[in-house]
């Protein structure tokens, strides 16, 4: 999982970059290329490594029962 935080995106001001933050881009670069990659970001990013992952999730910023979402728990009854 990668992504953006307040430190970088807000409503209060225009992002400087569309780039991941710190050195989120290398994380993906060194992963196995059957690596699903999930984005947490509330804007669009850059994602120069797209056809080196197997799959991309855009989830967008997922609130409290972002977890459960994405983990889709087999024991909740769904």
């Amino acid at each position: 999982m990668v992504g953006t935080n307040a430190k970088v995106e807000s409503e209060g001001y225009d992002r400087e970059s569309l780039a991941l933050p710190g050195r989120q881009d290398e994380l993906v670069a060194a992963v196995n290329p059957r690596t699903v990659v999930i984005v947490n970001s509330g804007s669009p990013v850059l994602m120069l490594w797209r056809n080196d992952v197997s799959a991309v999730l855009l989830a967008w910023f997922g609130g409290q029962e972002y977890g459960d979402a994405l983990s889709y728990p087999p024991d909740d009854g769904y």
